[in-house]
């Protein structure tokens, strides 16, 4: 299935005055209403790219409009939907977010069903003219006991399914991408984002920043592991100012999307819970009463004996080659989550009353 919103092409707008040529900046991204895809639609219109925004008829209902976005919906599982999307889009980039939405995602078959049909979705990219891309990959690619995982040298194991999956796309994307370079092509490229641990506006509620924000601004009590294992949390903003970089670029390759700096679970859950009672928030949106650490329960979530204790990326490639590096942080990342947290809470209780 295949439908396109009206066109709201923009006539003059940021996009065609930075450009120059409108198409030479258009760039298509699916899973584009998700959590991750939402702030990367959000950073190429402020930074004056024109966008194709697609989602699937499963996805939340898209809430941004601007002059230089236009929304798509679109079954990538479909062929016949990507040939009629990738014809209509006439984008040179391409920023691919989509996958599997079954829950629990990490032993899911339905993520070896995504493989194919993000292969598909990159052939007729390219088949179509397509010059420029940039597919999200995951750390669940690596084999974590390594600790700090570097693109070129780290071991890609363990995973389950979803890592499995994503270290086999990614074999078959640079296989792709060197493939269309050698042949009418040869300037079109890709870079593999292997994203790590994100948080902020608009996560899924089942995970830890997100879970723990809204347990917190409620007032109930806080469950969590021992929170002694370290990995590396990025500010979902972050993460989309990095992959909008990256694809304005000419990297290639693996590229890790993360901090670069681990902190203890632990860590990451008091400093939220001290911010929380910064913002006044500590239970129903009222200040007083225990301090939202005091209501943490540590050790009531389990967590599993082959969990590993370290997780961190390498950003060199990033640092370096991009020079990028973080733009808002964490301290100020969990500052938005919170108020975001706040709002949708907030505007809850009004239409329950």
């Amino acid at each position: 299935m295949f439908s396109e919103s009206t066109d709201t092409a923009p006539e003059g707008g940021e996009a065609e005055s930075l450009a120059g040529d409108s198409h030479a900046r258009r760039v298509l991204v699916t899973g584009a209403s998700g959590f991750l895809g939402r702030a990367v639609v959000g950073r190429l219109l402020e930074t004056g790219w024109s966008v194709d925004a697609v989602t699937s008829g499963n996805s939340p209902d898209p809430d941004v409009e601007h002059e230089a976005l236009r929304w798509r919906e679109a079954d990538l599982l479909d062929g016949a939907a990507i040939e009629a999307l990738l014809s209509g889009a006439d984008a040179p980039f391409l920023i691919h977010l989509a996958w599997a939405q079954a829950r629990p995602i990490y032993d899911s078959p339905e993520n070896f069903r995504w493989v194919s049909a993000s292969t598909r979705l990159l052939k007729k990219f390219f088949e179509n003219g397509g010059q420029r891309t940039v597919f999200a990959g995951s750390s669940a690619e690596y084999d974590w006991s390594s600790g700090i995982c570097r693109e070129r040298t780290t071991p890609l194991a363990g995973g389950g399914a979803y890592g499995a999956a994503k270290r086999g796309l990614a074999e078959l994307f640079h296989g792709l991408c060197e493939h269309y370079g050698d042949g009418e092509n040869g300037s079109v490229s890709g870079a593999w984002a292997r994203i790590f641990f994100l948080f902020g506006p608009h996560e899924s509620e089942g995970r830890l920043a997100a879970s723990v924000t809204r347990a917190l601004i409620e007032g109930g009590p806080v469950r969590c592991s021992e929170g002694t294992q370290i990995r590396d949390y990025l500010f979902v903003e972050d993460a989309a100012d990095a992959l909008v970089e990256l694809l304005g670029s000419e990297i290639t390759g693996p590229v890790n999307i993360a901090s670069g700096e681990g902190v203890r679970v632990r860590d990451f859950v008091l400093e939220l819970a001290e911010r929380v009672d910064a913002a006044g928030l500590g239970g129903s949106g009222v200040a007083g009463g225990d301090s939202c650490a005091e209501r943490i329960e540590w050790g009531k979530v389990g967590q599993s004996g082959n969990e590993a204790p370290l997780v961190i990326a390498d950003i060199a490639r990033l640092r370096d080659e991009l020079g990028w590096q973080p733009r808002i942080g964490r301290s100020e990342g969990l500052d938005r989550t919170i108020a975001w947290w706040q709002e949708r809470l907030a505007a809850k209780a009004g239409a329950v009353s």
